[in-house]
């Protein structure tokens, strides 16, 4: 009978030594900082702090930039006055005539994603009015000086990549940064018509002796004005016609014009 209650005793002594042993090794694992519960404690901090770091990070470009709908849609209106040089050549005799020109367009246009919130790049395209006015001077030897005019009316669509600048400064309502235009006009003659101080017909009244289509390269750069529902655009054109207008043998004529556009870019 001491026997075995010698080994009753000694065997619940190895129990309690195991006990204490197994949680003296759980509290060190609790305490232990590599412990595997631990580490996905600090991956879920790590985690938020990846979270949070783009968000401040991204605070300057959203301070650059005016808050303006960010559709890829929106609508776009142009308006030119100025001037234009009509050039003709019959290979023998060089003549310009100088007048004006007006234009309107209303358009579509896209805008493209870049890689800056306020660099706005858009490319549109639209319907277009565009009037040329030019004034000959002509010599004759019954008449003496007299003036001839042409008036013409193309309607066309002008096709324009344009770059728009909408940089935000801080404590302003609107901001004046800068923009630029490159693209061409695809014009139809829809309407020339002449005019003479003395009622007589010259070669370049016939409107028979002018083609029917114009190319019209452009470019214009300026002062964009940017608020929160549109941008204000100005500033001064160039226009080339690049194809030949004149419909006579060994003859060629083109217009040049210049000026101002007035444009906008309506985001809302």
């Amino acid at each position: 009978m001491k026997y075995f209650t010698r080994l009753n005793i000694l065997f619940k002594c190895f129990l309690l030594i195991v006990c204490t042993i197994l949680s003296s090794d759980r509290a060190k694992a609790q305490a232990d900082p590599n412990h595997s519960f631990l580490n996905i404690a600090t991956e879920a901090d790590d985690e938020e702090e990846k979270t949070v770091q783009p968000q401040a990070e991204a605070l300057p470009d959203s301070v650059n930039a005016i808050i303006v709908s960010e559709k890829h849609i929106c609508k776009y209106i142009f308006f030119d006055f100025g001037n234009t040089d009509l050039k003709y050549n019959n290979g023998s005799v060089i003549e310009s005539a100088h007048g004006s020109t007006f234009a309107f367009s209303g358009q579509v246009a896209y805008k493209f994603a870049t890689g800056k919130a306020y660099k706005r790049l858009f490319l549109s395209a639209g319907l277009e009015l565009r009037n040329f006015n030019s004034t000959y001077t002509v010599i004759d030897s019954r008449l003496g000086i007299t003036h001839d005019y042409l008036h013409f009316l193309y309607a066309g669509v002008p096709v324009l990549f344009q770059y728009v600048n909408t940089k935000h400064t801080a404590g302003r309502n609107n901001d004046i940064n800068c923009y630029f235009q490159l693209g061409m006009s695809i014009g139809y003659k829809v309407m020339m018509t002449e005019s003479n101080e003395y009622g007589t017909e010259t070669d370049k009244d016939r409107e028979q002796n002018y083609n029917n289509l114009l190319l019209q390269p452009f470019i214009s750069a300026g002062i964009s004005y940017t608020t929160q529902r549109k941008v204000c655009l100005i500033g001064p054109f160039v226009a080339y016609t690049s194809d030949n207008i004149s419909a006579q043998a060994n003859t060629t004529a083109a217009f040049t014009s210049y000026g101002i556009r007035l444009s906008a870019l309506m985001f809302r």
